[in-house]
């Protein structure tokens, strides 16, 4: 993809290419000149040159717990910042236990193609693990795959019920007010 930016000698021998926006990540881009490229000080640095470079490496940019559904399920977000193909995300995504025991899940893609919807089988614990393995790659090949292990604890939010309410006047000071929850 064509790249908008400003190219910017930093001395002699840098010349340093400053994008006007963010590149995607995983996605290679060629850099290509013809002719020679001259620094400031009328030294030839190139001549007729081609490169491959690939944007930031794949990175996992938010886990969220959507809206709690009753039962045992944990229902999650996750947003990742390129495509990544859903078969090859579950061999690279375990959710465990406090115990380290492993959780089961439902893996869905939503119509972005970077982000997917996870139902999480919750035993007792309203806390699990998440990793994802370093080399996860995206939909655009090994290149900018992700590069060191992602782990992250996710709390599910408590639920409580409401059970009850009580007053209380004293003769003196002032008047109580008490709500009961169970959880």
């Amino acid at each position: 993809p064509e790249v908008e930016g400003v190219f910017v000698w930093q001395d002699d021998r840098t010349l340093e290419f400053q994008p006007s926006s963010l590149w995607k990540s995983c996605v290679p881009v060629s850099l290509s000149w013809l002719g020679s490229l001259t620094n400031a000080q009328g030294i030839v640095q190139a001549v007729n040159n081609q490169r491959s470079i690939v944007g930031p490496p794949l990175s996992l940019e938010r886990v969220s717990v959507m809206s709690v559904e009753p039962g045992r399920e944990l229902p999650l977000e996750l947003l990742f910042s390129a495509a990544v193909a859903p078969s090859v995300l579950r061999e690279y995504l375990t959710f465990t236990d406090p115990g380290s025991s492993e959780l089961s899940y439902t893996l869905r893609q939503t119509p972005v193609p970077n982000q997917f919807l996870v139902n999480l089988q919750l035993r007792d614990q309203p806390r699990v693990q998440l990793k994802l393995r370093k080399g996860l790659p995206s939909v655009f090949g090994p290149h900018g795959a992700l590069a060191e292990d992602v782990m992250e604890t996710v709390r599910a939010p408590l639920q409580f019920a409401f059970s009850g309410l009580s007053t209380s006047v004293p003769t003196f000071g002032q008047p109580c007010v008490s709500l009961k929850f169970s959880s």
